[in-house]
C-alpha cells in the first residue's frame, strides 16, 4: 500500500518535472497546465442544496481570479477574520473546530465561508428553520476546507509550488482583468483588511491544489467518441428538444373602416395570395409582393415560437403542420394570415454531431467528480483528521 502510494508520487513529480521541463520542485507555467470543464472542485462534497440554493456569488471578495481554477468552479482565496456582532459590540469569536494532520481548522475560517450562505439563509428560509441550515451549511463547509487541506498538504509532500514569478503575474491579472491599477488594488486589499502576502498565499494554495488536482483528476478520466455515441443512444428522450416551430407569413390585413368595397377587395387580395401560392411562386416571393405585415420585407419570416407565445388560433394550427407545409388563410380579428412552416422541433432527438460536445463535457464532469471523490477519499482514510459535530454547535457560533 505505502510502496504504491510512493510509486504514485514518484509518477506525479517526475510528470511534473519532465512534462514541463524543469526540476521536480519547479512547475510549469499556468498557460501550460491542463484546464479542467464543468464544476470542477468547490462544491463537490456540499451537497445539491448548499450548491444552488445557497449559491454564494461567485465574486466573495471582488478580487478571486478565477482563471486559476477550472472554468465554473468557485473559490474563498482569502484568509478568515470574521467579527460577530452581538448587540451594539463587536466580538470575535474562534476555536478549534477541526484538525487535518499538522493544521488546525477554526471557526472563524468557517464563519468567513458562511457568511454568503447565512445571508442567503435569513433571507429566504422560515425563521424556525434557519438556525439548522446554518448549522448544516457550516458542517459542509468544515469538510470543505479538511478537503482542501488534504490537497494543499499532498502538494507539499510531493514538492508542487507555484514561483514568486508566477504569483506576481497572476496578480497583475487580477488587476488587469478587473481594470484595476496597482494603488487601487492596494486599497482594495487594505479595506478588506488582507496583506498582499496574505493574498499571494492563498493564490499560491489555488496554483498547487489545481496542478495535484489536474494530475490526478483530469489526467486520470477520458471520454472517447464511444462513450459520446452510447450515451446519446441510450438517452434519446433527453436530446429531444420542445416543442417549438420556427414559421413564415403572409398577413393582409383587415380595413379599419369595415365597408363592403374594402372587404372585397381584402377578399380578392387573400384569393390572389392563394392562387399564387398554388401556381407554385415561393412564400418568400408572394410576401415580399402582397404581405401588409412589416415581415413580408424579409420574405415573410417571423421567427421560432413555442407553445404559449403565438395567438391561439394560429397556434393551433401551427403546431398540427409539417415542415414546409402552407396552410391558409386562417381568420383572426386582425386580418388573414397564410402560415408556413419552414422548421420545427420536438418529433425526434437534435443530431449527434450538434450536441457531442456538450455530451462529452457532461461525461468529463461526471467521471471527474467520481475520481475526484474516490482520490479525497483516499487522501482523507491515509489522515489524521478530527472535527466538530457542528449539527450540535449554535449556529454563528453563538
Amino acid at each position: 500500500m505505502r510502496c504504491a502510494r510512493c510509486t504514485a508520487a514518484l509518477g506525479l513529480v517526475i510528470a511534473m518535472a519532465f512534462g514541463c521541463g524543469r526540476t521536480a520542485t519547479t512547475t510549469s507555467r499556468l498557460e501550460d497546465i491542463p484546464e479542467a470543464s464543468g464544476p470542477g472542485i468547490p462544491y463537490w462534497g456540499l451537497g445539491p442544496t448548499l450548491g444552488t440554493v445557497y449559491e454564494g456569488p461567485k465574486r466573495i471578495f471582488g478580487i478571486e481570479p478565477p482563471e486559476l481554477l477550472p472554468p465554473g468552479s468557485e473559490e474563498f482565496p482569502l484568509p478568515s477574520r470574521v467579527t460577530v456582532l452581538k448587540g451594539e459590540r463587536p466580538k470575535t469569536i474562534d476555536r478549534v473546530l477541526g484538525r487535518v494532520n499538522k493544521d488546525i481548522i477554526t471557526l472563524s475560517e468557517v464563519q468567513e465561508l458562511a457568511q454568503p450562505f447565512i445571508a442567503r439563509i435569513r433571507s429566504q428560509v422560515p425563521p424556525e428553520r434557519q438556525e439548522e441550515e446554518i448549522r448544516r451549511v457550516q458542517s459542509a463547509l468544515l469538510d470543505r476546507i479538511i478537503d482542501l487541506r488534504l490537497q494543499v498538504q499532498l502538494a507539499e509532500r510531493l514538492g508542487v509550488e507555484a514561483s514568486d514569478t508566477e504569483l506576481d503575474e497572476a496578480v497583475a491579472d487580477v488587476m488587469a482583468k478587473n481594470n484595476m491599477t496597482p494603488e487601487q488594488f492596494d486599497l482594495l486589499l487594505a479595506r478588506e483588511g488582507i496583506t498582499i502576502d496574505q493574498y499571494r498565499e492563498k493564490l499560491r494554495e489555488q496554483i498547487v491544489r489545481r496542478r495535484v488536482y489536474n494530475f490526478e483528476v483530469v489526467s486520470r478520466v477520458k471520454v472517447s467518441d464511444a462513450d459520446v455515441q452510447d450515451y446519446y443512444l441510450s438517452h434519446l428522450k433527453e436530446f429531444i428538444p420542445p416543442p417549438a416551430v420556427e414559421i413564415s407569413q403572409i398577413f393582409i390585413a383587415l380595413p379599419a373602416n369595415g365597408d363592403e368595397a374594402a372587404l372585397r377587395e381584402v377578399d380578392q387580395k387573400v384569393a390572389g395570395v392563394m392562387a399564387a401560392l398554388e401556381r407554385g411562386e415561393p412564400l418568400g416571393v408572394v410576401a415580399r409582393a402582397k404581405s401588409d405585415d412589416p415581415t413580408g420585407s424579409r420574405g415573410g419570416r417571423v421567427g421560432r415560437f413555442k407553445r404559449g407565445e403565438m395567438v391561439p388560433d394560429l397556434e393551433k394550427v401551427a403546431f398540427e403542420m409539417q415542415e414546409g407545409e402552407i396552410r391558409g388563410p386562417i381568420a383572426t380579428d386582425r386580418g388573414f394570415h397564410v402560415l408556413k412552416v419552414d422548421k420545427r422541433w420536438g418529433d425526434k432527438p437534435l443530431p449527434l454531431e450538434q450536441i457531442a460536445s456538450q455530451i462529452r463535457a457532461k461525461l468529463l464532469d461526471l467521471r471527474r467528480g467520481e475520481r475526484y471523490k474516490e482520490w479525497i477519499d483516499t487522501l482523507r482514510g491515509d489522515a489524521f483528521i478530527e472535527r466538530a459535530d457542528l449539527g450540535k454547535a449554535p449556529a454563528e457560533g453563538r
